[in-house]
Formats: structure tokens, C-alpha cells, sequence
């Protein structure tokens, strides 16, 4: 289940257990917390971290991009067609929403704008369909 976002309403007592071994530690100790429990699980863009449950979803994602000779990485390429991160620009464009890969692609995009990758031998790479310089295809330049 760690490949699907988590309805808020499953959550909650997990969360709780969670919060008070993390916060409470053993009984009647007093710990003061440089980070709210709120601060922890919350958006980042209502300004929290919202940790546990994107390190789960980027954990499959890191795995999918190491482990890109598996069975189970060769079936999800199958199903869906090109490479979840849009690192691979060949392929199917359609995507199916409910899937497990658009959970864990979501995480992976924002990391993506930051992330840089090494050609090595080349096999994901699309010379004339990656963006090199720009974010425009070399394709798509007019020279």
C-alpha cells in the first residue's frame, strides 16, 4: 500500500501511534520539540514537511530508476508506456490516473526540476527529444 497516497482518514490513528513514540517517548518523560507534530506531517506548501508518506512514494520512485532491469520495473514500463519521471521522452503519452505511478511520479517531478543525471552509456537518452540547453527539444529548434 505504500505506493498510493494515504486518505486522511486512514491516517489518523496510525498517526497518533506515530506522534506519541516519536514525541512522548517513554512514559512521563518531558521532551521540547523544535518542530510541531502539525509542522511534520503538513504540505510543504502550507509550509510543513509532509515526510513519512513522501519518503514512502520517492523510496519506490528511487528504486524504480536503480532497480530499471527488474521484473517488476519491466511490467510497469509495459503498462505504462514511457518513463514515469519523463526521463525517457519515447513512448505512450497516456497515463492512467489511479495507478500506483501517478502517486509516485508526483514526488518525483518536484525532485526532477532539481536533479541532475549523468549521460553514462546512454540508453536513456533521446538525443533529438531531451531537452539539452533549453527546455525545447532539439527537435523542435529552428535553426
Amino acid at each position: 500500500m505504500s505506493t498510493f497516497l494515504m486518505p486522511e482518514g486512514v491516517i489518523s490513528k496510525p498517526e497518533r501511534i506515530l506522534r506519541n513514540f516519536f514525541w512522548e517517548g517513554q512514559k512521563g518523560s518531558k521532551i521540547n520539540h523544535l518542530v510541531g507534530w502539525e509542522t511534520v506531517t503538513r504540505d510543504l506548501v502550507d509550509g510543513g514537511y509532509k515526510a513519512r508518506n513522501m519518503a514512502l512514494l520517492v523510496k519506490w520512485g528511487w528504486r524504480y530508476l536503480e532497480e530499471e532491469d527488474s521484473l517488476w520495473c519491466k511490467v510497469v514500463r509495459s503498462i505504462h508506456g514511457k518513463d514515469i519521471f519523463n526521463w525517457h521522452t519515447t513512448g505512450k503519452e497516456e497515463k492512467c490516473l489511479k495507478s500506483p505511478w501517478a502517486s509516485i511520479s508526483g514526488p518525483w517531478l518536484k525532485i526532477d526540476a532539481l536533479a541532475t543525471f549523468r549521460l553514462g552509456n546512454g540508453r536513456r537518452i533521446a538525443f533529438w527529444l531531451d531537452p539539452w540547453e533549453s527546455e525545447i527539444p532539439l527537435l523542435s529548434l529552428d535553426f
